[in-house]
């Protein structure tokens, strides 16, 4: 992958080494397979929940999108972050046999 002028390979290296820290591998766990719409009998305290958890995993992948724009000149990297995962999760596309409580 083509880096931005200025940025080093070992700058590149050591940025995607913490984000994967900071949960890209994460992800999946960090953001349960949860249910957009109704289901029945989900408490509203449940519903805050998965509301809390999408808005962080929202501003997660923004703010990494954001430094893996400024260190990769192909800017595909860093829209994989908001890539099909990122619509199921954000846009509540998951049936209700894969929602954990």
């Amino acid at each position: 992958m083509l880096l931005r002028p200025g940025t080093t390979c070992a700058e590149a290296i050591a940025l995607v080494e913490r984000l994967t820290a900071q949960g890209l591998n994460d992800v999946q766990n960090s953001v349960p397979h949860v249910v957009g719409n109704a289901v029945p009998g989900m408490s509203q305290e449940h519903w805050d929940a998965v509301a809390r958890v999408r808005r962080m995993y929202d501003e997660w992948t923004l703010q990494a999108g954001n430094e893996l724009l400024n260190a990769f000149a192909d800017r595909s990297v860093a829209a994989r972050l908001r890539g099909e995962r990122y619509n199921a999760i954000m846009h509540g596309q998951f049936t209700a046999d894969r929602l954990t409580v």
